[in-house]
């Protein structure tokens, strides 16, 4: 695996390294030990599928406040999104955007205090969430509005986070 920092403290691109051969490969997408070298918290408490049925459907940009705060990790297991993080830690709202694409395989790694938010690119996109806490549903979160982001495709609908978070 490699583990590539972003402009964000702690935010990452996780690229998985292969040998790719006739018969396909094998990779980590995933690693306890690389991360923990990198000073990533690795736990995973809970994880999450969201599948979408059309191009330009937004999840908004969120993520938890304390007591609840999490470490997100994302990967497209199917389609493609456009992905946006915003820093909310030390209140200036730093942000990045990048695609995250099947095809690549690449993950993101967010600590805590990043919200993130996303719109498909391609119908039939399946979105692969693990995070390090487990949210209850009284859990407070920080939401920002879709519409202060340039999203790349008119919006098809925007989606709530599942029950439950």
């Amino acid at each position: 695996m490699k583990i590539l920092p972003l402009t964000l403290a702690g935010a990452v691109v996780v690229e998985p390294e292969n040998d790719a051969d006739r018969r396909g490969f094998f990779t980590r997408g995933w690693c306890r030990w690389e991360l923990e070298a990198h000073g990533l918290e690795p736990v995973v408490a809970r994880t999450r599928v969201a599948v979408h049925h059309a191009a330009g459907e937004i999840c908004p940009p969120r993520c938890l406040v304390p007591p609840f705060e999490e470490a997100t990790f994302v990967r497209c297991t199917r389609g493609a999104v456009h992905a946006v993080i915003v820093d909310l830690r030390d209140g200036d709202g730093a942000n990045a955007a990048l695609t995250l694409e099947t095809e690549k395989r690449h993950g993101l790694y967010l600590p805590a205090g990043i919200a993130f938010g996303y719109q498909t690119l391609l119908a039939g996109t399946e979105v692969f969430l693990q995070h390090s806490e487990i949210a209850y549903d009284s859990a407070q979160e920080h939401r920002l509005d879709a519409h202060d982001v340039d999203w790349p495709l008119p919006a098809a609908r925007m989606r709530q986070a599942p029950s439950g978070r």
